[in-house]
């Protein structure tokens, strides 16, 4: 499989298929110049009536569906332009949004001055529950609590999979119609800009409606399945020293066995 995507090249000259970090930082140079740039809670705090009175404007959303770290990359560059877009955490994914060092990742897309949404695999859920509305009002309240913020919106996984959505009380629901019917819809899903070049597309339309993703971009632009795989690797190593630490632990613990029994006993058998 690896062999199937290392020689892959993107046409960084075509910018519909540049998909490097300086080709993104061209576009958000773009954007900056004709659209003001709104993320999900602007658009909750506007309200939809008074969003329509703007004249040009693009809203920034990011389906994080794979890796943190190029999410954290990409709010970092989107920081350095002093823009803010809303980040969509996907609990059933890959990594981990209650392990430690996945959290100091979210809060420190946070602390860049982003906002945060949730990313619901709703097929999964349903699969599982016979409310799943419940559920994920249950998970939205549970990372507002843990990472002290307010979730204006909710993104779903792979719609067209499920073939539905879910709509909550006082929460955006970016699949709503009129995100689509009344602004133009852009996404760079699997590296595959529907309609060609991005900037092009922004300045054609005046109201967008704009996804990216992060397992699309990366330094090189490499191709998005040598992106995922590259991904793998590098979870491979740092799952393999995260358990070789746990293992020396555990080897500790059963060297001072003992100690550690008695110490046990006097803490919580007393």
């Amino acid at each position: 499989m690896f062999n199937k995507y290392k020689n892959i090249r993107i046409n960084k000259n075509n910018p519909a298929t540049n998909f490097t970090y300086d080709h993104y930082k061209k576009i958000i140079k773009e954007m900056k110049k004709t659209h003001e740039i709104l993320n999900f809670k602007n658009v909750y705090e506007l309200k939809f009536k008074n969003l329509m009175k703007i004249n040009k404007f693009l809203i920034m959303r990011h389906d994080i569906e794979l890796n943190l770290d190029r999410a954290l990359k990409l709010a970092e560059i989107e920081n350095e332009f002093n823009i803010s877009s809303t980040y969509f955490l996907l609990p059933s994914s890959d990594y981990n949004i209650f392990e430690e060092i996945e959290i100091n990742k979210i809060r420190e897309i946070i602390k860049l001055g982003h906002d945060i949404g949730l990313h619901y695999d709703l097929e999964l859920i349903s699969k599982y529950s016979n409310n799943p509305k419940k559920i994920v009002m249950q998970i939205i309240k549970i990372l507002e609590e843990f990472y002290k913020i307010k979730i204006h919106a909710i993104s779903s996984h792979m719609p067209m999979r499920s073939k539905k959505i879910l709509q909550l009380p006082n929460i955006i629901n970016t699949y709503d119609p009129k995100y689509f019917q009344q602004i133009k819809y852009l996404s760079d899903s699997n590296q595959a800009w529907r309609e060609g070049d991005i900037i092009s597309n922004i300045r054609k339309y005046d109201k967008i409606h704009l996804l990216m993703h992060e397992n699309c971009w990366s330094e090189n632009g490499l191709h998005f399945g040598m992106i995922i795989l590259n991904d793998v690797f590098e979870k491979f190593e740092t799952k393999w020293k995260q358990n070789m630490q746990l293992y020396r632990q555990m080897e500790d613990g059963i060297k001072q066995r003992e100690k550690k029994d008695r110490d046990f006993k006097n803490l919580f058998i007393k």
